[in-house]
């Protein structure tokens, strides 16, 4: 079995809550979407939520999912000569009429060799056929599409959502079906100004999705049964930004500023809270302070989930649209982080990138946070930006303003460095990028500078990293053949720190690239000719130009706004600033559940973890019954204190990889007296709620009064545990057995085993068990928990049966 000592096995697996169960079929268009990275960093990434929702959405689409394997599956699925499968309905890639994968940053690109290879399709377009997939690229990545040249078919440039479904309807899927796949699919893309392809002399265009915000947008999207790096739920409330910030390429790439209303941020809200189960909502823009009514946005919010336990983060805050009052609004409920991207400590530097820092401000921000319970910030900032390329004092600058900050608030600091790469579309395209070596210098000497100061921490971006970004991100096909070149000899997940092989890169960018990758990161004249300047993403290449100029001239434009005085190409007749905002406040009492919960109650659950749930850890566990009984309408009761979580208790923890066919979990809710049959009527529904694999089987509710005795620990009551075990190898693992079992109340039958196994008595733990079993084919499941109240021996069933049932009526 190919997902024997893999990492995560689970994170192949799919049957997720929520997936999508539409069926791979030759009626259907079948699309495979890619994140091409690891499961727990494509499962967080929201463009590919938008993707997968609003493809399925579409009557004939079907769309699924597939990410990278990890370097362990990797070598499995080569050994046993078998092929990536998608998550939905365990097909292999190769099989689809198209693959999708969004590239979200550029050091995804050998990720691409590893999706290709191991699905059996040839990484090389030139050698695909008609029976191959179209591979198709979008994302912020590709706006420079040449590097990516040999190895796709198309690349789309711009929002997708743009694109729409009459562009999918008509394709003809009886052409692909009996005459040609590859051919019809191409042909048709191909018609499309969004569309580049290697070899096009047109330009392409950028498309824009003129309706963001006019509804609201219900992600339609698997839950993970594992945590993944961004572990809450997102609701985008601005696209765009007004922020003119000349290093930012999502800046510029995702005008004009287009602001969502306010009534559908609050149904998307309670939309991931009570079908999804995320208590973490994130309110996510490119620069949320930028919000036109952010205060009274976080204020009804606040207002409306005040008993829910929800907590609310703005990331991307700028210290000018930061306030008191926002840091008050933000402080209700469980606090996140307070996040200051700085970039460059000096004034000269702020006007050249268009950003403004008011390092007072920033103080009195802290200090105020410090008195509301705040005790951590974070920083970030950039070296070898172009005003600061050639002087390493900016090094001095840093230190100086970090020490100043802890001085004067003595709050935790984290520090983050990352290296400035110069990207497309910006106005520092033709802007030259520091070197790993002299970046590596200028981080030594800060984290030098703080070596004895325990509450400053210093991390870093590894500046070969940047290097290997800025290839990429402003190459030609010649960056595509050294980033193949890395692959093959061994580059895998060059974005994890752990993974890098940096001789690999080291000696391509040295000894075989050496002029070219000299060349790419230099600086450029403002006449030379770009490999993407026939990529129009609606900026005119003379406002570029200016901003260019203007940095240099230690300039600042202003922001964004419907009478623009500085034009960029963006805005006519058809796309323009969108504000949907304003005169939408909702009153937060329309909301408010009008049941009063003051009773308590708890809840008692016998369950089943099969097929793929036998590879739920039990760490994710907690994390999918809390939010598969919150999609279920359950109101969890939560724990006091800073960090408020749900009060559960699970019986035993079971092994990954056993599955289990008694297994019991406790936890506590609110209700009402007069709510208590509904909470029993739900009950009847649960496993739709629950991933593939988990299915309940019992249910005991017990409501108590304030001030009564709780029921016991039911952890405290378990001895052991009885295991079957199957393998047609039962002869040699009996004979590994033999000093570990005897003694033991055992059933041998040919090819199973069943055992009871009490860890305090007995010198056999299901642990080593596994250990002893684990040379041979074998399949382990529990039969039964085994608890001991007083005299009595009993099983989760029994057990539950034995507690007197107890629901006190109106």
């Amino acid at each position: 079995m190919i997902y024997t000592n893999v990492r995560n096995p689970i994170q192949y697996m799919g049957g997720e809550a929520g997936i999508s169960h539409k069926s791979f079929s030759r009626d259907n268009l079948n699309i495979v979407l890619c994140f091409p990275d690891k499961y727990e960093i494509g499962m967080a990434n929201s463009a590919i939520k938008y993707l997968y929702t609003r493809l399925n959405s579409y009557p004939h689409i079907n769309c699924e999912r597939v990410f990278i394997p990890d370097t362990d599956m990797e070598q499995s699925l080569q050994m046993n000569n078998e092929e990536l499968l998608s998550l939905e309905t365990r097909t292999p890639i190769k099989k689809f009429d198209i693959l999708a994968v969004s590239i979200g940053y550029e050091l995804c690109f050998t990720n691409i060799f590893t999706l290709l290879s191991s699905s059996n399709i040839p990484i090389f377009t030139s050698d695909r056929k008609e029976t191959d997939p179209v591979v198709i690229i979008g994302g912020p990545a590709v706006t420079n599409p040449l590097p990516f040249s040999d190895f796709v078919d198309f690349a789309f440039i711009g929002e997708f959502e743009e694109l729409g479904e009459s562009f999918f309807s008509s394709i003809n899927i009886f052409e692909i079906r009996k005459y040609s796949k590859r051919n019809s699919i191409i042909n048709h893309f191909k018609n499309s100004t969004n569309c580049w392809f290697p070899g096009k002399k047109e330009k392409t265009y950028r498309a824009i999705w003129k309706n963001f915000g006019e509804k609201s947008f219900k992600i339609k999207f698997p839950v993970p049964s594992i945590k993944i790096s961004q572990d809450n739920g997102t609701v985008e409330i601005m696209r765009g930004c007004p922020n003119g910030c000349r290093f930012c390429h999502a800046g510029f790439f995702y005008r004009p500023q287009r602001i969502k209303s306010i009534v559908n941020i609050y149904q998307e809200v309670f939309w991931l809270y009570n079908y999804y189960g995320y208590r973490d909502i994130t309110l996510a823009s490119l620069s949320s302070g930028d919000y036109p009514q952010i205060g009274e946005l976080v204020d009804n919010l606040n207002a409306i989930f005040a008993d829910e336990n929800i907590s609310f983060a703005l990331p991307s805050l700028k210290i000018n649209s930061f306030s008191l009052e926002l840091l008050d609004k933000i402080s209700v409920g469980r606090k996140s982080g307070l996040t200051f991207a700085i970039e460059t400590p000096y004034e000269k530097g702020q006007v050249q990138i268009n950003k403004n820092i008011d390092k007072n401000k920033i103080i009195n921000i802290l200090n105020l946070a410090k008195e509301r319970g705040w005790r951590s910030a974070k920083f970030y900032f950039m070296l070898g930006l172009p005003g600061n390329l050639d002087d390493p004092s900016e090094v001095k600058g840093i230190i100086d303003f970090i020490n100043n900050i802890y001085e004067k608030t003595k709050l935790n600091l984290s520090i983050s460095l990352g290296t400035f790469v110069p990207k497309p579309h910006t106005p520092f395209q033709w802007a030259g990028q520091l070197s790993p070596e002299e970046a590596s210098l200028r981080i030594k000497e800060i984290l030098d500078a703080f070596i004895y100061n325990k509450r400053i921490k210093i991390s870093y971006h590894n500046p070969l990293q940047s290097l290997i970004e800025g290839i990429i991100s402003r190459g030609t096909h010649v960056s595509g053949e050294i980033c193949y070149k890395a692959w093959s000899r061994g580059a895998r997940f060059d974005a994890w720190d752990d993974y890098l092989k940096e001789d690999i890169w080291l000696n391509l960018f040295n000894k075989e690239y050496n002029d070219y990758v000299n060349y790419i990161v230099s600086k450029k004249e403002l006449e030379t000719e770009l490999p993407w300047d026939n990529i129009n993403i609606g900026l005119s290449k003379n406002y570029l130009k200016k901003e260019y100029l203007l940095s240099n001239e230690k300039q600042y434009t202003d922001i964004c706004v419907d009478t623009c005085s500085h034009p960029c190409g963006i805005c006519n007749s058809k796309i323009r600033i969108k504000n949907n905002s304003n005169g939408q406040l909702l009153k937060p009492l329309i909301f408010k559940h009008f049941v009063s919960y003051d009773t308590t109650a708890i809840v008692y659950m016998r369950f089943f973890k099969e097929k793929t749930a036998q590879f739920i850890s039990q760490r994710n566990l907690v994390d999918v019954f809390q939010k598969s009984l919150t999609r279920a309408g359950f109101k969890l009761k939560h724990s006091n204190g800073f960090s408020p979580h749900p009060i559960m208790e699970f019986l035993n923890p079971t092994p990954i990889g056993v599955e289990s066919l008694d297994e019991m979990i406790k936890f506590e809710i609110l209700t009402s007296k007069w709510g208590v049959l509904d909470v029993m009527l739900k009950t009847r529904y649960l496993n739709q709620f629950f991933p593939e694999g988990i299915s309940i089987k019992e249910v005991k509710l017990f409501t108590y009064k304030k001030g009564n005795k709780k029921p016991s620990s039911i952890s405290s009551l378990h001895i052991g545990n009885k295991y079957r075990i199957y393998s047609e190898n039962m002869k040699e693992i009996l004979d590994k057995l033999k000093d570990s079992i005897f003694g033991d109340k055992i059933a041998i039958k040919k090819d199973t085993l069943v055992i009871s196994l009490v860890p305090e008595k007995k010198p056999l733990t299901i642990k080593k068990l596994i250990e002893i079993t684990s040379e041979f084919p074998v399949h382990i499941t529990k039969e039964e928990s085994i608890l001991k109240i007083g005299n009595y021996t009993l099983n989760s069933h029994q057990f539950l049966h034995s507690l007197k049932y107890s629901i006190e009526y109106p």
